[in-house]
């Protein structure tokens, strides 16, 4: 557990993300940098040639697609994929893994597209307390959803990630997903919208917890110092599987591999990669996954770089929701 003073505390610097992004008109915003959206389906989907400066591919086919309703976005050529505010922070050669970088974008979207988002009024700085106990459980939720059937998840998966559909409060409408830490302790709940298959989910549709204030202190996640599912796996395993996001640990779980964990995030992470040394030994092997791609994503080839020095890796794509899944002895 970590603590330290919440970066940027003058009122003009500190923002509301959830607020930004549900304010943001992505289309004003993809029309700022070029992207001419020529017509949306229905859904407010639309595609076009890429714009991100990291693609690499050729920009004839139009590997680009913005959920213009959603807000959100994801290029089948290069891999990236966000919200309004990550694309902000590509365009501009920035990194999404780094906190400041986001920060930078955000507020210069605020600036420029934004009036009235929530400022802060001056008030005495607090200690900010990262992954702390949450201190209570969901009890309501429903493990016997209609979204959990239609996706093929068992019975004894969703028990055994502790799953459920949320009626009420900030994941209503979303798949509950409990976090906890390498002592077992609980210290969230990330969220998953049912509105779309498993199968066609994207990292960007997670929910993750946002800071709150907690008596004198502000309690904030952060996920790339925690593996999920990691507090399931015994120490010192022969092989450990590593997918990038939560639901594809569910289907390699599902699928009989049962030391899998999932990072939760797309950028490389230095405590990430203590946690998987500390769960294996120098005689274990590492399979990194991700579902659907040809290569990994630049955090896990990250990963993979850095692990290699102590580990003995591999890289394996699948496909969620198709069994069996072969290629992973």
């Amino acid at each position: 557990m970590h603590t330290k003073k919440p970066k940027g505390s003058s009122p003009e610097n500190w923002i509301d993300f959830r607020e930004l992004r549900e304010k943001l008109d992505f289309g004003a915003v993809l029309a700022v940098y070029g992207v001419e959206l020529h017509a949306t389906d229905r859904k407010g989907q639309a595609r076009v040639a890429c714009p991100l400066p990291g693609h690499a591919e050729r920009r004839e086919r139009k590997t680009f697609s913005a959920n213009l309703s959603k807000g959100i976005f994801r290029c089948f050529g290069c891999g990236e994929s966000g919200n309004a505010i990550d694309f902000a922070v590509l365009m501009a050669g920035l990194e999404k893994g780094n906190g400041s970088h986001v920060r930078q974008a955000a507020l210069e979207l605020r600036e420029r597209f934004i009036k009235g988002v929530s400022v802060r009024k001056s008030e005495p700085e607090c200690p900010r307390v990262v992954n702390a106990p949450l201190g209570f459980e969901l009890k309501t939720l429903d493990p016997s959803h209609a979204w959990f059937a239609k996706n093929s998840l068992t019975r004894e998966t969703v028990g055994h990630f502790g799953l459920g559909y949320c009626s009420r409060g900030a994941l209503k409408g979303k798949i509950a997903i409990p976090i906890h830490d390498d002592s077992k302790t609980l210290i969230g709940y990330a969220g998953l919208p049912t509105d779309e298959e498993i199968a066609r989910t994207e990292s960007s549709q997670y929910v993750y917890p946002e800071d709150r204030k907690v008596q004198e202190a502000v309690q904030g996640f952060d996920r790339s110092r925690v593996l999920y599912h990691g507090h399931e796996i015994a120490r010192s395993v022969n092989r450990l599987y590593v997918s990038t996001q939560c639901h594809e640990a569910w289907w390699l779980w599902q699928c009989g591999f049962r030391n899998v964990v999932a990072l939760m995030n797309e950028a490389y992470s230095p405590d990430q990669a203590e946690q998987v040394l500390l769960l294996t030994t120098p005689d274990s092997e590492i399979r990194f996954l991700h579902a659907g791609e040809p290569l990994p994503p630049e955090g896990m080839k990250e990963m993979i770089v850095a692990v290699a020095r102590n580990r003995r890796c591999r890289w394996l794509n699948f496909r969620v929701g198709e069994a069996p899944i072969t290629g992973l002895p």
